[in-house]
């Protein structure tokens, strides 16, 4: 009876050291960074008018706490007449 308790133990001591030692790696994998979906004007859309609000919808939530002009920038041709 106290080879099967003690050989319990180890072997209940063995999956807990295994369990604990994969916890936690999903957290520390760098996560997708967020990609946009759709945008207003379109992609190569003509005769957008000068004062239109240009808006982007991404995949996901952004922290708006850390948008600003130097994390997101918005390019596109340049038009002159």
């Amino acid at each position: 009876m106290r080879k099967a308790t003690a050989r319990t133990v180890w072997i209940l001591a063995f999956l807990a050291a295994g369990f604990a030692a994969g916890c936690g790696r999903e957290q520390t994998a760098n996560p997708a960074p967020p990609f946009v979906v759709s945008t207003v004007a379109a992609n190569g859309a003509t005769a957008v008018p000068v004062a239109q609000a240009v808006t982007a919808t991404f995949n996901k939530l952004l922290n708006s706490a850390t948008v600003n002009a130097t994390t997101f920038t918005l390019t596109g041709r340049a038009w002159c007449p």
